[in-house]
């Protein structure tokens, strides 16, 4: 007989977005359930030190502490090799059990399934969900939530649509046992696609990214296509290739794609099932600590303060489209960067995608505008006057607890007054620390709204 359990918010999927997100609302009093599957296979993944910041500031200690030794990355992007950047190489497993562990520290209630996911149903007149599961552990049980957050990655079901979707890509992937020798990364390019690959500990990854727009040969043409990729990969490349293989080589989709819809009135997709970014931007984890943070601000509103729902979803759809394209262009450089193989199919459709914007506005470059946005404060969405800039196409609320837009208010009514008194006065009124108003003013002067000088003199600044 299935055991029934209820929750307010059940969360699908035990990897790093659904458990910041799982944490970030049972930490507020929110009750949660968590369903997850342990995929098959020992991965190992490179992590970045904004990973290791994002962990020890989100208080998941168990998971920081899972990160693996770091290690310097080599590569060879259609240049010699060369050492550039470090990564933390980290067990998959092992850091999954960790953030499992941080789950239930704070509060989560964890199911770990067997074989096979749960099932999941849509109860009428908007009552919430049922979520059939079958623990590794006990008896079947029936889970039932007024909101339902899909964070399985790249296995959650299709969304009903794509709103972009990039070049179609394609990892394969297969490891192998080789001399316990210095743990290193290392990424390549070569003609036809590029390459990750890491040792550490005896074992070995190997992953080729090639394009699959044409589709891919069967499993044993599969073999052949990724042995032929080896052999024009660096020495590192194909010593790993060609060591004791542990499996043969993996067809996993890494084509970068944005969901549609991300969120409805009970649900919300959250990191990679919303969006998956291009693997050479490297901000994949990053991006689903930063996606579960900005869904459980929403999905917290959208419980508590249900009169801003439309609010809450704006800022969550808003964000996400605009990463998406953020992290599509950081890839799109990379690619840009490697100047051998730019004729070859591979190369050419993926620095010309997904436009000519660039990645990063220079500060200061353009016009300023004050407008009302959907912002984070203390975990809920709330609507304030943010200053939108060509490289904050989002707006900045607040720099350093010192609201942007109140403090130009203050700054243009004092125009031509003496800086010195005027400042003095602008931070009375704000009641913000002197070293607080130093770092808003400097982010006003690095985007040249604030020339300095003995006198006040902001730029025009429009307000909507």
């Amino acid at each position: 007989m299935a055991v029934e359990r209820t929750c307010t918010v059940a969360v699908l999927g035990g990897g790093p977005a659904g458990v910041t997100l799982a944490v970030d609302l049972a930490r507020s009093g929110i009750p949660v359930a968590l369903v997850t599957v342990r995929r098959p296979g020992g991965r190992i993944e490179g992590l970045s030190d904004r990973v290791a910041a994002g962990l020890e500031a989100h208080g998941l200690e168990h998971a920081r502490a899972a990160m693996g030794a770091m290690v310097r990355r080599r590569v060879a992007w259609g240049t010699p090799p060369e050492a550039r950047n470090s990564e933390y190489v980290t067990a998959r497993d092992a850091f999954n059990d960790a953030l499992l562990a941080d789950a239930e520290q704070a509060g989560v209630t964890v199911i770990r399934l067997g074989r096979g996911g749960p099932e999941c149903e849509r109860l009428p007149e908007g009552a919430g969900w049922r979520v059939a599961c079958l623990p590794q552990a006990g008896a079947p049980c029936t889970l039932e939530a007024r909101f339902l957050v899909e964070a399985r990655g790249r296995a959650a079901p299709k969304p009903a649509a794509w709103v972009r979707r990039g070049p179609e890509t394609t990892a394969l992937v297969t490891e192998a046992e080789i001399p316990d020798t210095d743990s290193f990364t290392m990424v390549e390019a070569f003609g036809d696609g590029w390459a990750w690959s890491v040792a550490a500990g005896g074992r070995a990854v190997l992953q080729i990214f090639v394009d699959s727009a044409g589709g891919l040969p069967k499993r044993g043409g599969l073999e052949a296509l990724f042995a032929d990729c080896v052999k024009r990969l660096s020495q590192a490349g194909r010593e790993i290739g060609s060591a004791g293989w542990t499996m043969p080589p993996q067809a996993r989709n890494a084509t970068p794609y944005l969901s549609r819809p991300l969120i409805a009135d009970d649900a919300i997709r959250i990191g990679d099932a919303a969006l998956a970014v291009d693997p050479l931007s490297g901000h994949g984890v990053f991006e689903a600590l930063g996606s579960a943070l900005a869904g459980a601000a929403t999905v917290r509103t959208m419980l508590r303060a249900p009169k801003r729902s439309a609010l809450a979803r704006r800022f969550f759809t808003e964000r996400a489209e605009l990463a998406f394209m953020r992290y599509a262009r950081v890839g799109r450089d990379f690619y840009r960067l490697c100047d051998a193989f730019a004729d070859r199919p591979f190369w050419r459709a993926r620095r010309d995608w997904p436009d000519g914007v660039p990645a990063h506005e220079a500060a200061g470059s353009g016009e300023a505008r004050i407008v009302r946005r959907p912002v984070n404060c203390h975990g809920l969405i709330v609507e304030r006057r943010v200053c939108v800039t060509p490289d904050q196409p989002r707006g900045i609320w607040m720099i350093d607890g010192v609201e942007i837009a109140a403090l130009c208010d203050l700054l243009r009514d004092r125009q031509g007054e003496p800086a010195g008194a005027a400042l003095e006065a602008a931070r009375q009124a704000l009641g913000v620390s002197p070293g607080a108003l130093d770092t808003a003013i400097a982010w006003l002067g690095a985007r040249r709204l604030l020339e300095p000088g003995e006198r006040i003199s902001l730029r025009p600044v429009a307000s909507e």
